[in-house]
């Protein structure tokens, strides 16, 4: 798509129109263009709002745009203006607050203006699409609230006295797994309702929207607006609708529900705030935990971010004061933490003389907990049957051919996979480099784990939930449905089940190559693990028994393994920050990674370089770090290679006003994507 630049200066949000002679407006359109464009405003219209949608001619297109200025005449009068062709009248327009924090987004993220408003309004309410189905979340009950613990009570007094006098204040509500955070949620959207105003709750996954729908269903009597990737355009479009007409006061979803036009907002909630999940990865490449923050503070309302791992960011903010600290250290109803049990998978397959998947601790306790009619969760990060096939007599490895990375083998598609661009392709006879029979399949993935699990426990229920098995509609719901009724005896999943997941007869969880995130070149790679580890440990022992977990790792000591195996994140905390203050990572600053793309390796290359040297030399980019140009760990995929710059500074607006002119002037043609405060460097 070429450059993200920066869109026009920000304007001043001033509501006004004209009623009387010609009238224009200043538009921005929604795609990759990085500046405003005039149009007359005809009289037909009605009056022009700014903030709202409209449609205009452009280029022999008609487009959507949003109305950023209005004006008397054109900026330049002498230049013909075409006219607005029509307004979208079942749109609001943006709210003030909505309006600055995408004038904020754009320049911050340095992505155009257009692009960012139009990314508020899902893409089926400019279709008009109608929907003749209700809400995904209707109406519900009316559960009296629980008995809080003294701790939960401490919280929800605190931040409910700064909803009810409508301060503006960041809470990070940092509580062990089964603590009861989401009951202290509970109580402070009770109270922001009750004051008249709306609340809006952040979750990082689809799954943990779909498990907390049913607990809302029975606290509160309003209806409740669902977002997220797995509905249709018309729920989505009907939803938002409701919404943005104050039919809807409280709005649950993933990333983009951050900017649901609610009206009067006093509280927004950051379910697992540390999740790299609320971090978009195409354009606007923006972070829902930070933007939710920012439309708290313009918006005069309460942030809650909840986590039993909180982000380092988060932590260091509380440090910091910028943030209110609030502590939940112990589990509810006396419910005692899991005991952890450390398992070397060196010594295992020393003295099984082969690669084993399980150990024998982890089989005799799985055996255990099956006799005694309890329920058990394995943890693998990586999907699929063999991470690998390769031909042993000459080293040849599949790999994709658009992407640089071996092809993933799945059994119950009998294919191989690229997990990065979807490519597929059978499996072959023979090795195409040296034509003989015999390809071997290496590593294992959760299809193989499955495969295992049912050799062993040939009796028990199985599920398993990663992205291959959620492709059939509903899966979602009936694996949690199997799980929490007592139907799945064992579940068998990826990071989507480390969280959320609150089922009282799980009392065992295995975490299979616990230190496999270690081996990610990314310097979050211990926070990571670390929070991965925490999170899916906490699954066990959320009812009467008490849990246990079994780490299987080939590294138990790592200093990140030691601190999640104690379950400690306040020495864990202390072991990162000091690394990070020394190799000033953040949050000590800011990253900026310039992303060079091309479809020749070499011209990747010669970019990269050119590119360096030339911001090398720009006087004004000395107080920033910037890194020598390396190919991305992925340099490859979908036929392009990667290049990436990283500069590190202090200040994010001044620097990137400097990198985005020097990019509009030296390299404006040329395919250089910009990503502030990245969350992947693959």
């Amino acid at each position: 798509m070429g450059i993200y630049l920066m869109s026009d200066p920000i304007v001043s949000f001033e509501m006004h129109s004209k009623s009387h002679g010609p009238c224009f407006i200043e538009a921005v359109i929604g795609h990759y263009i990085d500046r405003s464009f005039d149009y007359e405003f005809p009289a037909r219209l009605g009056e022009p709002v700014l903030g709202g949608f409209i449609k205009v001619p452009f280029q022999n297109r008609i487009l959507d745009a949003c109305i950023t200025q209005i004006k008397e005449e054109p900026s330049i009068p002498e230049v013909k203006i075409k006219k607005v062709r029509d307004t979208h009248d079942a749109i609001p327009p943006l709210s003030q607050a909505l309006f600055k924090l995408g004038q904020w987004m754009s320049e911050y993220y340095a992505c155009p203006l257009g692009l960012v408003f139009k990314s508020f309004i899902p893409s089926a309410v400019f279709k008009s699409v109608r929907c003749r189905k209700e809400l995904s979340c209707a109406t519900g009950g009316n559960q009296e609230p629980f008995v809080l613990t003294p701790d939960q009570n401490h919280c929800v007094e605190t931040v409910t006295s700064s909803i009810n006098r409508s301060l503006h204040e960041v809470f990070l509500l940092w509580g062990v797994t089964g603590s009861g955070k989401t009951e202290v949620y509970f109580h402070c959207i009770r109270e922001t309702l009750q004051q008249g105003r709306s609340a809006l709750m952040l979750v990082p996954e689809i799954a943990l929207t779909t498990q907390l729908i049913e607990r809302v269903h029975q606290r509160f009597k309003e209806s409740v607006a669902v977002f997220h990737s797995r509905l249709t355009d018309g729920e989505r479009a009907l939803n938002w609708l409701k919404v943005a007409r104050g039919e809807i006061r409280f709005v649950l979803g993933a990333r983009s529900a951050v900017f649901a036009p609610l009206k009067r907002l006093g509280l927004l909630i950051v379910d697992e705030e540390h999740e790299r999940a609320y971090k978009q990865e195409e354009a606007p490449k923006y972070n829902a935990r930070d933007m939710a923050v920012l439309r708290g503070r313009l918006e005069n309302a309460v942030v809650i971010l909840g986590s039993a791992t909180p982000s380092m960011e988060s932590y260091f903010n509380c440090q910091m004061k910028k943030y209110r600290l609030l502590k939940l250290p112990k589990r509810i109803s006396k419910h005692e933490m899991p005991s952890v049990i450390a398992v070397d998978m060196q010594k295992e397959r020393t003295r099984h003389k082969k690669l084993f998947i399980f150990s024998d601790k982890l089989v005799n306790l799985m055996d255990d907990r099956l006799k005694k009619k309890e329920q058990i969760i394995l943890f693998l990060n990586r999907r699929g049957f063999s991470t690998c096939l390769v031909c042993p007599r000459c080293g040849m490895v599949l790999r994709c051919s658009q992407c640089s990375v071996s092809l993933t083998y799945h059994k119950e598609e009998n294919n191989l996979l690229c997990h990065h661009c979807e490519h597929k392709t059978s499996v072959p006879s023979v090795c195409p480099e040296c034509k003989l029979s015999g390809m071997q399949y290496l590593g294992f993935g959760t299809e193989k784990v499955e495969k295992n699990i049912r050799l062993l426990f040939p009796d028990a229920r199985i599920a398993r939930l990663d992205s291959d098995a959620l492709k059939k509609k509903g899966a979602l719901e009936k694996v949690w449905d199997d799980l929490k009724s007592g139907q799945v005896d064992i579940l068998i999943g990826t990071q989507m089940i480390a969280k959320g997941l609150d089922v009282a007869n799980v009392t065992l969880v295995g975490v299979l190559a616990a230190d496999l995130a270690l081996n990610i070149p990314d310097f979050r790679s211990g926070e990571s693990t670390f929070q991965l580890i925490t999170q899916v440990a906490g699954r066990a022992g959320r009812g009467d028994i008490k849990g246990e977990v079994v780490i299987q790792s080939d590294a138990l000591s790592h200093p990140v393994l030691i601190h999640a195996l104690n379950q400690d994140f306040s020495s864990f905390y202390e072991y990162e920050i000091r690394y990070r203050k020394e190799l000033q990572y953040p949050p000590f600053v800011h990253f900026i990674r310039l992303e060079i793309a091309e479809n020749d390796e070499q011209d990747a290359s010669r970019l990269a370089k050119i590119l360096f040297s030339g911001l090398k030399k720009q006087r004004d980019f000395k107080p920033a770090r910037i890194f020598e140009p390396v190919p991305c760990p992925l340099k490859k995929i979908r036929t392009r290679y990667r290049w990436q710059i990283l500069v590190s500074t202090g200040k994010v607006k001044p620097m990137l006003q400097l990198i985005c002119a020097y990019l509009r002037r030296e390299f404006a043609s040329k395919n250089i994507t910009i990503d502030v405060d990245p969350q992947s460097f693959l």
